[in-house]
């Protein structure tokens, strides 16, 4: 059985430096949501370029990215 890749479910928008700090960011636009509120609409996150979500938020690294 050949197994196809997954959709990428988002599209890089952004990349470069942030106007807040100069630190690097990306911004993905995510074309489909699970959200029951909003429906499917897309969505846009900010994040930090050279370190997981994850691990940003137990650092606390987020002056580039929500100031």
């Amino acid at each position: 059985m050949v197994r196809r890749p997954k959709r990428p479910r988002g599209t890089l928008i952004y990349d470069g430096p942030s106007m807040l700090d100069g630190s690097g960011i990306i911004a993905v636009a995510v074309r489909s949501s699970d959200n029951e509120k909003t429906g499917n609409m897309v969505q846009v996150y900010i994040l930090a370029r050279d370190i997981h979500p994850v691990e940003a938020i137990k650092l606390q690294v987020k002056m580039g990215t929500c100031g």
